[in-house]
């Protein structure tokens, strides 16, 4: 179907042309924050009423439009902005007919039929209730949830974004992923970063490498100032792009003809909380959420303002045990190595270090003692720069820290807008919005650090998002909207001492200093003890900015409405993120060890002591700057072809180019894997740098050549890239609707890790290592040293320039053409009106991925070796490490039944109750995977192709239900039950009940060996013998022992289901990879209840004051995490919850929380 498609592309593109150019005098929108009315005009035998006469008057703001209906009656007004409407219809020798509360959403249109009937006295027809609830008008799935419902649902830290997961077809990302604690989500089997967040009808999307800001969107806005919130998650119409997910679609309020307002503040603390299901003490937390909003007019009905403003102040626990060096240890005393009641059971032996022969470390005849001579001062400065030990008894080698400390997380963020009607036929608005976060993480070992990359130091996130819009129209048909939009954000991570130089005040020499790169090296070492120093990976600073700029034009013709529009964005990324630029130090223990004989011998605070270090490695400072540009163009016809008969009809063209340095400062290990050649491509202005010896010498020794393009982006895209789209929507019965459609959705853009960033290749970005030679088994050869000491550390290297110190560098490789990621989505939906405000929605989805991107191992060995051999020989550039590829090849599918029970809030009662089967497999590797997920994980793509992988995604998960329940309690005044006085109603009146129930079941890992059967080649899957789930297995004579229960926290499934693959003999022995497919256990799944009890006291009209307390897991039903799925002797263990505990900033903490909150509105 797609190679047809994409057949002769040449005259699909004229085609398109053509449509455009006369699609551009009739119409688009951006319906992306607007929708349509449309309907006819009959009398009360069927019959169409010509030329009657229409209104539209927002009741909110009073803006009004008339419309003239055509000769077949009908009408239709678009674009208009979302909110609620009343529409009247007159003629002569009829009476009027008003239809109030239509409620028009983001994108939607809404179908409403006025009846006519012969005129009388009585010159007007009222109808107060909303038309019905069916959708005939489009074939997209998904949710919309209004602005009171998204306030009443119960939301821990009030972000809005975790609505998204009550939509049918979602399910929450995979645990551990980036973006899981922040709402990140799979629609209908689509990765989490190929959703696309619009805010206002603008980006609202964050692109930022690695995604430091934990999250896929820059603004989120609060619930209070939401007017409303909608997912489609498939089958979208032509006017939106860019992404193969779901759309998430959020608007600010506007102002209205009254003053309008809140004021709040929701407060938890630990007092009120439940511990972690793992934790023994329950950390401490504390917050405070307070804020407000207030909207309304300047001119009545002509300019009118909407603002808001919310704080989050959060302080909780930082508690970790830790490994350090014993007091004793640091004064070269390392005997408490030989109880075993101080090593937990482990007795170890110090050799004199580099000695030649078995020597073994003393002095005065103390064995594991080190002389003062043979002690380094500047180590002993270093390791008394730790805090003593706390923990465990005297000289107690292991868990003997005990850290406890409070991190803060404070964010404050506020929206503002302005709506003008200027006229009948113009409207203009802008909107600006603000986040700032600011955290702080203690340090656990004071001026050395500790916590590693985000958990100590400082984090901040600061988000800008701006539109501005105008809308024309030049007729009752024809109008015009110009809107532009900025999208910037920056996200920061630096270490607790970046401004200061502490590396001499220690005695560490050859540490480079710059503004915001203080501190001191990284320290491993090793045998259980706690690295400390500043972590790696900072400084970190990324910033984007999108400039954006849309036009739209809507032609009404007869049946048609026309729609047609551009939209161009200029993405620019900054990334700064070294991956150690203060050095890390590497004390193994192997200058201690006895040859042949570590984990019994040697140890790593006494290299250190010593000054013996195994190997060291620095990074340079450099800022990666990319550019690139996305393009769009639309033609969308929503024909009216029959009165119960409606089709989408639209076609879309997308442009993703690939990203440009602007400084030149990026290359591109280009393979031709045809031939095992490779050429290194640099873009002209590239010139003027010189490239390094080093890097020099190992291309040419492997016959790489060096290319500089006029090509700035190093590789080409399509540009051909069009997708249509198909929907239905028949209305079969006044109670019955049909839909469904078809379409092809590109999404050329995602929040990628910084591996296959082409900036980062050398010589721009690059780690210099320095290694120490091995350590022989003869007893008289000893260890060779590497020349680094903690005195003079990189000095020499630095002097030499450190790009000559780096070796088989990993290089970053794209193909030389680039394939557009693409879904084929298909859906068919039955909607039945069950009563006049509860439908059901019974639906099939499916979704077949093709050209995903993943990232193998560009430099891949491609066939198995033999045991002994030599791995970086094997691989076909032997001068260069692993690498990553960005690969267009893999391919997923999704099918899913889903049914959804939504009762419209009538009568006090709202609720959605959503259930989905699923099946989602792939043979993706994530770019940024959680839990060994990554885009590496491939077996060896060379040798068995990308379909020897395929298997169940991460995110299946095969049952999902949810159901939202708002309910006004019926007593008090107005209510059907004790309908008595003001007093008796302060206390029984005005209660309201919601609740949240979501249950899943769990989603897949993939079991690792614990050897390795590939001798390095690639990697290799557990091969499974059993059942895991059944309590009767036979041992495999592994060693294993079999569970004699399953589905327990000890043994989630039985050990003895799965074997190590056997050691591979020859090239071809392609068992030791494993079977073919996925080799996956599925983890736990989940319930869990969130409850909310409202009291709403009246004070004045629309003035109240509302008491609510919210419990977040009511029953405190543990969520476990995935069990440990590598073979070993803890194979199939949990040891943690999926959310993580009640003292951490995460958004979805485990354990039950309790919130309690008052709210002031008028």
């Amino acid at each position: 179907m797609t190679s047809t498609f994409f057949k002769d592309r040449r005259k699909a593109f004229a085609y398109f042309i053509v449509l455009i150019l006369l699609g551009l005098a009739p119409n688009a929108f951006s319906q992306m924050d607007q929708g349509s009315i449309v309907g006819s005009v009959l009398d009360a035998t069927g019959a169409a009423v010509p030329n009657a006469k229409v209104k539209l008057v927002n009741e909110q703001t009073g803006f009004t439009l008339e419309r003239t209906a055509d000769a077949s009656g009908t009408y239709t007004f678009t674009p208009i902005k979302i909110g609620t409407y009343t529409v009247t219809a007159s003629a002569d020798t009829f009476r009027s007919f008003e239809q109030r509360g239509i409620n028009v959403t983001a994108g939607s249109r809404n179908e409403v039929p006025l009846t006519l009937a012969v005129a009388s006295t009585d010159q007007t027809v009222e109808v107060s209730s909303a038309p019905p609830l069916l959708q005939t008008q489009e074939a997209s799935t998904g949710a919309t949830i209004s602005a009171e419902a998204i306030v009443q649902t119960p939301l821990l830290n009030r972000n809005p974004i975790f609505v998204a997961q009550l939509t049918p077809g979602v399910v929450p990302a995979e645990q551990g992923s980036r973006g899981a604690n922040k709402g990140d989500f799979s629609a209908n089997g689509q990765r989490s970063q190929q959703n696309n967040y619009i805010l206002d009808g603008v980006d609202n999307n964050a692109v930022l490498v690695d995604i430091p800001n934990g999250a896929s969107y820059v603004i989120k806005p609060v619930p209070d100032a939401l007017a409303e919130f909608k997912v489609q998650t498939s089958n979208y119409n032509a006017e939106i792009g860019r992404a193969a997910g779901a759309v998430v679609n959020m608007s600010i309020k506007s102002g209205t003809n009254g003053l309008h307002g809140s004021l709040w503040e929701y407060w938890r603390n630990d007092i009120l909380n439940a511990r972690d299901f793992f934790q023994t003490v329950k950390p401490k937390y504390r917050q405070n959420q307070f804020g407000g909003t207030i909207g309304g007019p300047i001119l009545k009905d002509k300019l009118f303002f909407f603002g808001d403003v919310e704080a989050n102040r959060i302080i909780f626990g930082q508690t970790s045990i830790n490994s350090i060096p014993t007091l004793k240890m640091r004064t070269g005393d390392f005997s408490e190595l030989l109880s075993p009641t101080l090593t937990n059971n482990t007795v170890r032996t110090l050799s004199v270090p580099g000695s030649v022969g078995l020597v073994p470390q003393q002095c005065n005849g103390a064995l594991n003692v080190f002389c003062p001579a043979q002690i380094s001062p500047t180590a002993q400065k270093v390791l008394n720069a730790l805090p003593a030990p706390n923990l465990g008894v005297t000289g107690q080698t292991f868990n003997n820290y005990l850290f406890q400390g409070s991190a803060s997380d404070n964010t404050t963020q506020f929206d503002g807008r302005i709506d003008w009607n200027v006229s009948s036929k113009d409207q203009v608005f802008a909107r600006y919005s603000v986040s700032n976060q600011a955290q702080n993480f203690p340090s656990i070992f004071g001026v050395l650090d500790g916590g590693g990359f985000g958990a100590d130091g400082n984090i901040g996130n600061k988000g800008r998002n701006f539109t501005a819009s105008e809308t024309h129209f030049f007729s009752p048909t024809l109008s015009n909207e110009l809107r532009f939009g900025y999208n910037w954000i920056n996200a920061k991570y630096s270490q607790a001492n970046s401004g200061d130089n502490l590396s001499p005040q220690l005695g560490l020499g050859g540490i480079p200093f710059s503004a915001g790169n203080g501190g001191t090296p990284h320290f491993n070492l090793n045998d259980g003890l706690t690295s400390f120093g500043s972590p790696e990976y900072v400084p970190t600073d990324e910033y984007e900015n999108v400039a954006q700029i849309l036009d739209n034009v809507s032609k009404v013709i007869h049946h048609h409405s026309l729609k047609g529009g551009v939209n161009f964005q200029r993405i620019r990324v900054q990334t700064l993120q070294p991956t150690t630029a203060r050095g890390t130090y590497n004390f193994t223990g192997k200058f201690t060890q006895t040859p042949g004989e570590a984990g019994t011998t040697g140890f790593g605070a006494a290299d250190m002591i010593a000054d013996q270090m195994d190997n060291a490695s620095i990074s340079n400072i450099s800022t990666v700057h990319n550019q690139r540009w996305y393009r769009s163009a639309y033609f969308q016809d929503d024909w009216k072809a029959a009165s119960k008969l409606t089709l989408n009809l639209g076609i879309r063209w997308e442009y993703f180019q690939p990203q440009v340095e602007l400084d030149g400062r990026q290359a591109n290990f280009q393979i031709d894997y045809s031939n095992n050649t490779a050429q290194f491509l640099l873009p002209e202005k590239a010139r003027q740098y010189t490239l390094p010896t080093a890097l020099l010498t190992e291309l040419a020794a492997n016959n790489v050549p060096v290319i500089y393009t006029s090509n700035n982006s190093l590789a080409s895209a399509q540009k051909l890239n069009f997708s249509p789209r198909f929907g239905f929507s028949y209305a079969a019965t006044p109670t019955t609707v049909v839909r469904g459609g078809f379409g092809i959705f590109f999404g050329g853009i995602e929040s990628v890790g910084f591996f296959p960033n082409l900036g980062a290749n050398p010589p721009f970005l690059f780690t210099s290592n320095i290694t120490s030679g091995g350590c022989s088994t003869d007893p008289t050869v000893g260890c060779a040293t590497n020349g680094v000491t903690l005195e003079n550390g990189f000095t020499t290297a630095i002097a030499q320039g450190l790009s000559n110190f780096v070796n088989t560098p990993d290089m970053r490789s794209y193909p030389k053409n680039i394939q557009t990621p693409y879904t084929e989505s298909f859906n068919l939906s039955v909607q039945q009106q069950l009563t006049a405000d509860t439908t059901l929605t019974l639906s099939y989805v499916g979704a077949v991925g093709r050209h995903l991107t993943s990232n193998p191992k560009a430099n891949q060995i491609p066939t198995l070796l033999a045991p002994g051999a030599d791995v970086q020989k094997a691989r076909p550039f032997n001068q260069f490490g692993a690498g990553s590829l960005e690969s267009y090849s893999a391919v997923s599918n999704y099918n899913g039944a889903q049914a959804t029970v939504e009762h419209r809030a009538a009568k006090g009662l709202y609720f959605l109750a959503t259930y989905t089967w699923s099946k989602n497999l792939e043979d993706a590797f994530l770019p940024l995977g959680a839990n060994g997920q990554s885009g590496s994980g491939y077996r060896n793509w060379r040798q068995l192709g990308f379909g020897f992988d395929y298997g169940p995604s991460y995110a299946d998960t095969r049952h999902r239900a949810v159901v939202n329940l708002q309910y006004d309690l019926p007593f008090g005044m107005g209510r059907k039950y004790l309908n008595k006085s003001h007093f008796a109603d302060a206390v029984i009146g005005g209660w309201a009940l919601t609740t949240l129930f979501r249950v899943q079941t769990g989603q897949p890992q993939i079991v690792q060996p614990s050897n390795d059967p590939t001798n390095g080649a690639g990697q290799a899957q557990g091969i499974r013998v059993g059942d895991p789930n059944s309590n009767n297995l036979p041992s495999p004579g592994n060693g294993a022992v079999c569970a004699s229960q399953t589905r327990t926290v000890n043994t989630w499934f039985n050990p003895c289901a799965f074997i190590n693959p056997t050691s591979a003999t020859g090239p071809n022995d392609i068992a030791a990879y494993g079977g073919y497919g996925r080799s996956v256990v599925y983890g736990p799944g989940y319930n869990r209840v969130d409850l909310s009890l409202l009291k709403k006291f009246t004070i004045y009209r629309e003035m109240a004051l509302d008491l609510r307390a919210d419990l977040f897991n009511a029953l405190n039903t543990p969520a476990y995490g995935q069990p440990n799925a590598t073979i070993g002797s803890s194979f199939g263990q949990i040891t943690s919850t999926r959310f993580g505990g009640t003292g951490t900033a995460a958004e979805t903490p485990d354990a039950r929380v309790a919130q309690i909150s008052a709210r002031f509105h008028f």
